[in-house]
């Protein structure tokens, strides 16, 4: 990371980078990389190394304002990104928040950099630098020797146990709803070559947000059809996305599964759950919240699910920090009352979910944005542990939902597996 000082601040340097390199970092295999794509989106952004890192989003976007006032050119196109785990008790042991010392913008085929960097550091030729970044990042990666921590998958016996002892709950009014996740293990290819998984995962995935971040853990990888929020003008939205069919073989199955999506009361109760606690929330943090909307059918590669879009102008005074704790976990990935969801998580799924199905996004100088880290998986070396979850309420059928989580997991096993899935 540089040393910041108030005679050697921090500023940008934008510049063509030479083809070459950029082919060279994106064939290595390495996992330091971060990219992010946004849904139905045709930009992504790639960054790696560190030039500042921060405790929480609100720095990180104070620091991006300042950053801005003292640039020369407009760095509308800068971010901080983060990957946070699921437990939010553990957000603030470190600087989470990654301001890339490289961000390499990807947009049809044309390739655009910004070196972020010390003014005196920022005189010498970016490529040159950037030459020997991309050697220095190939040693480190082809120095690790991770190994995934030893975890046994949920077996389908103890999965209706699971949702029988919900249930129960449900029944004595103990909980409305909540999510039950599992995880399974497969090889990922035997040169962890990244690229390829991602490229393969980016190819199928255009209305989902895709990610790879760089993790204690090892690579967390995904294609989340789920904003958790954006924030853009004042202006807060976040998505609910709850209710789920797989997609089908043809067109006509395909629609006879959305129109029993659309008229299962089951699925309907589960998402409108989401919709009640979301607007809920919004209340709290908006000073003007948009009526409760009728659900849709949202399409993605392996799913369908019912979604609705929640929308509120919010307060002066509220923060982004304030906006991640009223709104994550939502019921859609926890449960409601979810203090008790969480509690209750721990004890039946007796497994720490990491990075799946925390938050994963971005900040710049004016927006915010947060996608939930569903629909993923943490490749460790040459194991690939992908997950999945499902909500449950008093009309879910154990089995179904085990199929369900099937349905789900397929978004990463097509990518790690190709057409062997």
């Amino acid at each position: 990371m540089f040393a910041e000082s108030e005679t050697h601040p921090l500023t940008t340097v934008r510049f063509i980078p030479n083809a070459k390199l950029i082919d060279s970092l994106l064939n290595t295999k390495t996992a330091e990389l971060t990219r992010w794509i946004g849904r139905d989106s045709d930009t992504e952004w790639i960054g790696y190394d560190e030039a500042n890192s921060f405790r929480s989003a609100d720095d990180a976007q104070s620091y991006l304002r300042t950053l801005q006032s003292n640039s020369i050119e407009p760095i509308s196109d800068l971010r901080c990104f983060a990957a946070l785990p699921f437990r939010t008790e553990t957000w603030k042991h470190r600087n989470r928040w990654l301001l890339p010392k490289w961000t390499i913008l990807h947009k049809q085929n044309q390739f655009e950099a910004i070196l972020t960097g010390s003014r005196q550091f920022c005189l010498h030729d970016p490529n040159a630098m950037l030459l020997s970044d991309i050697a220095s990042i190939s040693q480190i990666s082809h120095s690790r020797t991770t190994t995934a921590p030893a975890v046994t998958p949920m077996d389908q016996t103890t999965w209706r146990q699971c949702i029988n002892t919900i249930q129960t709950w449900i029944t004595a009014g103990k909980i409305r709803k909540m999510v039950l996740a599992r995880f399974d293990e497969i090889p990922s290819p035997s040169d962890s070559d990244l690229s390829q998984i991602y490229s393969n995962m980016v190819a199928e995935n255009s209305s989902s947000f895709r990610f790879q971040f760089p993790t204690e853990e090892g690579s967390f990888i995904g294609a989340s059809p789920e904003q958790l929020c954006r924030v853009s003008n004042n202006l807060l939205s976040a998505d609910a996305l709850a209710g789920t069919r797989p997609r089908g073989n043809n067109g006509e199955e395909d629609r006879k599964f959305a129109d029993l999506l659309f008229h299962s009361n089951k699925d309907r109760w589960e998402h409108e759950v989401v919709v009640d606690w979301l607007i809920s929330s919004f209340r709290g943090l908006c000073s003007n919240v948009a009526p409760k909307p009728e659900p849709s059918i949202r399409k993605f590669a392996t799913v369908q699910h019912l979604y609705s879009q929640i929308q509120g102008y919010l307060r002066s005074d509220t923060g982004l920090e304030q906006i991640l704790a009223a709104l994550h976990p939502t019921p859609a990935i926890g449960g409601d009352p979810r203090s008790i969801a969480l509690d209750q998580i721990s004890v039946l799924e007796k497994q720490d979910r990491g990075y799946y199905s925390g938050v994963v996004g971005w900040v710049s100088h004016e927006e915010a944005e947060f996608a939930v880290g569903i629909r993923s998986a943490m490749i460790t070396g040459d194991q690939a542990r992908i997950y999945a979850g499902v909500g449950i309420v008093d009309k879910s059928n154990p089995d179904n939902e085990w199929e369900e989580t099937n349905w789900k997991m397929q978004t990463m096993k097509r990518a790690i597996q190709g057409n062997e899935s």
